[in-house]
């Protein structure tokens, strides 16, 4: 399996031991939150989608007024020489540029750390009372550290001892899932999902409705309330960290029968299928 440890930091154009991993403490990253990332994963030495998370990346940041100081092909490069330089063959990565101190010169760096997959595994969730990020305000398409809304439902879950909340958008409708994740419902066979209004724009996400619906699943875009969370055959979650797990218990109701259901069993083996096919190798 090889070292669990991460060793080296990819930080401003070179590697740098972890414990030598620093940036200023005035960069507004850190005092506002002003910074984007993204989340990368790798699967037995191979590397899932990576063009479609560095091209995230760049829109973030450009969204956000924040220049990358490189280009997205010397990105792409770090990202992988950070991966092969820690040893890592199952990880997540997590690339993160900032505004800078006062506008100056932005810190970029790429952290990579051992991720064991946890397909499959189930969660209970509740339904959070803190609201996603209106689009009229501080855009949830963006990725940016200031996850403030997010962190505060992810402690709403912990304290109410359920692995994860489904949080809500200003109008009252399913928006995605704290900790951060993408959200499917099944009902009567079909497969619906929230638009992307007022949530990420998950690549996970979009990825298993083409997966879904080639494979004769009907996939829509929908407004769900809580009678739709209910009531649902099935419910769960993705996206690059999250992976594909079910929800089977909302609010103390068990969702369906109470154990991962056909579709999101199927969503896995179609997921794991297309990492076989498609992920691309960088040792």
């Amino acid at each position: 399996m090889g070292s669990q440890e991460i060793k080296f930091v990819y930080l401003n154009g070179e590697l740098v031991p972890k414990a030598e991993a620093k940036v200023n403490c005035f960069d507004e990253g850190v005092t506002h939150g002003w910074a984007v990332y993204e989340g990368i994963r790798v699967y037995d030495g191979k590397i899932l989608k990576l063009d479609e998370h560095i091209d995230r990346f760049y829109d973030s940041a450009k969204a956000a007024y924040i220049d990358i100081p490189m280009s997205k092909e010397e990105v792409k490069e770090a990202v992988i020489e950070t991966v092969k330089a820690n040893g890592f063959r199952e990880a997540h990565i997590r690339p993160w540029v900032s505004y800078g101190e006062m506008g100056g010169s932005p810190n970029f760096f790429i952290q990579a750390r051992y991720a064991k997959t946890r397909m499959g595994e189930t969660a209970r969730a509740i339904v959070s009372a803190v609201r996603r990020t209106a689009c009229d305000s501080i855009d949830a398409k963006i990725k940016t550290s200031s996850r403030l809304d997010i962190c505060l439902a992810s402690v709403e879950a912990r304290r109410g001892r359920v692995e994860c909340a489904i949080m809500l958008d200003k109008d009252g409708f399913m928006a995605d899932v704290a900790p951060g994740a993408s959200v499917f419902l099944v009902k009567n066979g079909v497969v619906y999902t929230p638009f992307t209004t007022n949530c990420l724009e998950s690549i996970t996400r979009a990825l298993l409705m083409e997966l879904l619906e080639e494979d004769g699943y009907r996939v829509e875009e929908k407004n769900m309330t809580f009678k739709d969370i209910y009531s649902a055959d099935e419910i769960f979650m993705c996206g690059t960290g999250a992976e594909i797990k079910p929800i089977v218990e909302v609010d103390g109701r068990a969702i369906g029968n109470g154990n991962a259901g056909p579709v999101v069993k199927r969503a896995i083996k179609l997921y794991r299928e297309y990492i076989d096919r498609k992920a691309v190798p960088i040792y």
